[in-house]
């Protein structure tokens, strides 16, 4: 005869449940990590689907500045995306208003550069024109918040999401302005890059006189690139947390100061992630490219201009001015500042042709 103890049954049997429970709160907990981190991964290189339209579907949505010659877009992202041919190259931007950027730069700077990409159907223009979550990615410390991260930081994740897409991209600054719409974005890097160096680079940068200038650049689809660009997104939580407490943070002893932290990421990743064995191999600093893509001053071979170091009230009339003359026939007064600039940026190219 077989006696049981039910009491003792009993507290077998909610144990079991009790482990069955918490087995299964594991599952649970552990399917939600690993699909948080598919979908993490998938946005952020997956490159936006929508409103990839040819512009002259979607103008109507637009707000028309006639000071620029061209309807601009006040959506998330203005897109031009050439669908009757695949485009080769991708101008990939982002204007926020901010320091030293009013509403209207942003208008105007749009406007220019959508105008460009709707003339060469070669050229796809990718535009970001809102504050972006930066926050809302896992690798991120959450403690900081959106509205301490500077904008810079933007060019990485919408050069990532888009590269997939086209042979090169082109970074360019919400401060550039296309001044020669006739010039074709492959003359200008063939021109300013001999074939077989340009051919071997993943990640071709513009320098001046303080080293590499971020406001310009252009990034090969490769696996490199894309490891390299990663890495350089990365540093935003040390590049803040090194700004709050003015901290330094490279072997160049150089302070990590917000305002450059595109910057002051590209120092920590050239020290910290490669040798420069690597870095000759897989990258290129251009002085020719500088004058073609990341050019200071107003030259008869300007393509592409870059105000610089010029934050005023003078300086925004000269941008907005500037934007104008490339469809009318406009006297822009240069500020002392961008005229310093220019100086400074000619002294450095002629000793490094």
């Amino acid at each position: 005869m077989t006696i049981i103890n039910y009491h003792e049954l009993n507290l077998y049997l909610q144990k079991r449940k009790r482990v069955i429970r918490r087995t299964r709160a594991l599952v649970l907990v552990l399917v939600s990590i690993s699909l948080s981190l598919i979908i993490a991964s998938s946005i952020r290189y997956a490159p936006y689907d929508s409103g990839r339209v040819h512009v002259s579907h979607f103008t109507t949505f637009f707000k028309c500045w006639s000071n620029f010659g061209f309807c601009a877009p006040k959506s998330l992202e203005a897109k031009i995306l050439n669908s009757t041919t695949r485009a080769k190259y991708a101008i990939v931007s982002s204007c926020v208003k901010g320091v030293g950027i009013s509403d209207e730069m942003v208008q105007a700077s749009v406007a220019n550069k959508l105008m460009y990409c709707e003339d060469h159907k070669n050229v796809d223009c990718i535009i970001n024109t809102e504050f972006r979550d930066l926050v809302g990615d896992f690798r991120f410390n959450v403690t900081y918040r959106q509205d301490q991260l500077s904008s810079k930081w933007y060019k990485f994740p919408l050069i990532l999401e888009n590269l997939d897409s086209y042979e090169w991209v082109i970074w360019l600054d919400c401060d550039t302005l296309i001044l020669n719409r006739t010039k074709s974005i492959e003359d200008a890097l063939k021109s300013s890059v001999d074939d077989q160096i340009f051919d071997g680079k993943d990640v071709i940068f513009t320098v001046d006189h303080n080293g590499v200038n971020l406001g310009a650049f252009v990034v090969r689809n490769s696996d490199w690139s894309k490891v390299f660009l990663n890495h350089l997104y990365d540093q935003r939580g040390s590049v803040t947390f090194a700004h709050k407490f003015n901290l330094t943070r490279n072997r160049r002893s150089a302070p990590l100061q917000e305002g450059w932290a595109d910057q002051n990421a590209l120092i920590i990743v050239q020290d910290s992630f490669y040798s420069l064995e690597q870095l000759t191999r897989h990258t290129l600093k251009s002085s020719k490219l500088s004058a073609m893509l990341n050019n200071f001053c107003l030259v008869d071979t300007r393509f592409i201009h870059h105000r610089v170091y010029c934050h005023s009230i003078n300086c925004n009339k000269y941008f907005l001015c500037l934007a104008q003359s490339v469809t009318q026939t406009i006297r822009c007064e240069v500020p002392t500042t961008l005229k310093d600039a220019c100086k400074q940026q000619k002294k450095y190219l002629n000793l490094h042709p």
